[in-house]
């Protein structure tokens, strides 16, 4: 401490000389110290306002990758580091303003060791040298020191760009602990710290509206940013709390059955309602061709297996939280997922039954650069879509040296459906009819380029549709809302999830890396129009592999594409798109033969390899 207490010592004893007053020294001190705290001030300030600047990115990842903590901590990661922002450089502004602080209460308190000429401490008839028990008067100076620092907490609690953002008890939660420190500390050493704190946070207001004109949040930071989030009402707090009861007695209840049954189980796991559509090709072929009894365990309380099963499937409800342990103490001979990287984060493969058998079903039939790295490295087997899976998972193997898993040929269930239920004679619409269906991945089409792709296909007699990724929509509905709004009354809007009329009725469809795109071709053989947005990776090292990503290749097959500074061919392309059905078409047939196991019959294939492990 002297390293902090000899320097403020000497600034204690310039203001001495100057003003020949102890009183008047302190004030001196204090003034020097806000002097001096001022740059940390200032960078405290602009660290503020620079986070709030880029908030709006901190949200998209948070939304964008919703549930995946340590994704969502690898994005924000990097989104600092190209912002040059660091969490630390708050730190450090008030550890030092804490060590500067501790070193001025240190100084005050010994006067005679850093003013050897003091003949005595008084101050208007007070001796500030004296213990506020020693002068009951003095009792005075922890009150005012507690009343200016309550006056400083309002002014930064109104200023500052970070606290203004906070509700109520995020203000005021650390505000209330620094004005009752600011009271007592004073009372129970001398009366020259009392003093001090309290001129100390008067001179604190001054430097808080230097800051914030400065660096003012008005003209930096949009509005909106500014504004603390809603409150939630009582009435929404009450029912929160009633659903919360509710989910918990279910939860119970079905983890309950799930355990009265046998251990030999063959259980489905999904994360949403919405993944039945993933597995019911090869569900509903296990329950016509056995007498196995599915369990199907899924994290959404209002999956409408829960209410409404078909025969011999038992559906159970456990909730996200409670599936690690959950899933940590499994018992069953077979395990279907379509939840990637088993075993890397929150979902682990069972310590209770170390003989399961995982098996991954892919929910697209690309390639593995769109899962992180590593995606299906703990499974036994994998249900692959088509040869290329094949391909990068043994290439993969054979680089990280991993043993090797058993791989089936099923294809792709989703296809299979659509395929069945798709109309193939329901011929071409008049006027040709569009149907713009992007992804929900960062430089998607909404957000990147959709007013000049609508411009463009204006300027042509075409139907226009947009619909968005149901994510999307969940995820940004501020954004999905503005959009809804600027176009409602120039195109339709389809965000009607429970058909798929729109897709497989239009004539065209315009995407950017949307997996949207392949069943869609492959569906209706049909043409894609590819926007050339910033490609979806998130295996860095997919490369390594030495495989073109079938994403990229089948750009080529099913379609054309274009980059975004070429949009104004848009009219050209989707003219020569739409005039030629029988070229495109004949190329999206080579593209099925050559990358799609077992066309129309992928329920057949996988269900007929699990009901085998069943009753081995």
């Amino acid at each position: 401490m002297q390293a902090i207490t000899i320097p403020l010592g000497w600034i204690l004893r310039l203001g001495y000389m100057i003003t020949g007053s102890f009183g008047l020294s302190i004030l001196f001190f204090a003034f020097v110290a806000k002097l001096i705290t001022l740059p940390l001030a200032l960078a405290m300030q602009k660290n503020s306002i620079r986070l709030l600047q880029i908030q709006p990115k901190l949200d998209y990842i948070v939304r964008t990758h919703y549930g995946d903590r340590e994704r969502i901590n690898e994005e924000q990661y990097q989104l600092f580091k190209e912002q040059h922002y660091s969490p630390l450089s708050s730190l450090w502004p008030l550890l030092a303003q804490l060590f500067l602080l501790i070193g001025m209460v240190s100084v005050i308190r010994d006067p005679f060791k850093h003013l050897p000429g003091l003949a005595d401490s008084f101050f208007f008839g007070i001796d500030l040298n004296l213990r506020q028990t020693d002068f009951p008067l003095m009792l005075l100076l922890p009150l005012l020191s507690g009343l200016s620092n309550f006056a400083l907490c309002i002014v930064q609690n109104r200023l500052n760009p970070a606290q203004r953002r906070m509700r109520f008890w995020g203000k005021w939660g650390m505000s209330i602990f620094m004005i009752s420190f600011s009271a007592y500390f004073p009372f129970v050493t001398q009366a020259a710290v009392g003093f001090y704190w309290f001129f100390s946070n008067l001179l604190g207001i001054l430097v808080a509206l230097a800051t914030n004109a400065i660096y003012n949040p008005q003209k930096l930071v949009a509005p909106e940013l500014l504004v603390p989030p809603p409150k939630t009402t009582k009435e929404d707090r009450i029912r929160e709390k009633t659903r919360k009861a509710e989910l918990s007695k279910l939860e119970e209840s079905c983890i309950s059955q799930f355990y009265s049954t046998d251990d030999k189980k063959l259980v489905f796991y999904s994360v949403s309602g919405g993944q039945y559509k993933f597995y019911s090709e090869i569900i509903e072929y296990v329950l016509s061709h056995s007498d196995l009894t599915i369990h199907y365990v899924t994290n959404d309380p209002n999956d409408p297996l829960l209410s409404n099963s078909p025969k011999n499937l038992k559906a159970y409800y456990v909730g996200e939280k409670r599936a690690i342990r959950f899933m940590l103490t499994l018992k069953a001979k077979v395990v279907v997922m379509t939840a990637t990287n088993l075993q890397q984060y929150h979902l682990k493969r069972s310590i209770a039954d170390i003989g399961i058998e995982y098996v991954y079903t892919w929910h697209n039939f690309t390639s593995l650069i769109i899962l992180r790295e590593g995606a299906v490295d703990h499974f036994d087997t994998v249900f692959c879509v088509g040869p290329h899976q094949i391909d990068e998972i043994r290439r993969t193997e054979q680089l990280y040296n991993l043993k090797k898993k058993k791989l089936v040929k099923v294809g792709y269930g989703q296809l299979d459906k659509l395929t069945r239920l798709y109309n193939a004679d329901s011929g071409t619409n008049s006027p040709p009819q569009i149907l713009i269906a992007p992804s929900w991945s960062e430089d998607n089409l909404f957000e990147s380029c959709l007013d000049q792709i609508i411009a463009e296909l204006k300027k042509g007699s075409y139907k226009i549709i947009i619909r968005p990724h149901p994510e999307y929509r969940k995820r940004f509905p501020e954004n999905w809302e503005a959009i809804k709004n600027g176009y409602k009354n120039s195109v339709i809007i389809d965000e009607e999830f429970s058909t798929q009329d729109t897709i497989y009725k239009s004539d065209l469809l315009i995407t950017d890396w949307s997996s949207i795109a392949y069943e869609y071709a492959f569906c209706t053989k049909r043409p894609v129009l590819f926007i050339n947005t910033a490609m979806k990776v998130m295996n860095s090292n997919f490369d390594k592999l030495g495989i073109e990503a079938l994403d990229v290749t089948l750009r080529r097959e099913v379609g054309a594409n274009i980059d975004k500074d070429k949009l104004s061919e848009i009219p050209a392309i989707v003219s020569e798109l739409l005039s030629n059905p029988g070229k495109y078409r004949q190329s999206i047939e080579n593209s099925i033969s050559k990358w799609l196991f077992h066309p129309g019959r992928s329920g057949e294939a996988g269900g007929e390899y699990l009901i085998s492990v069943m009753k081995s």
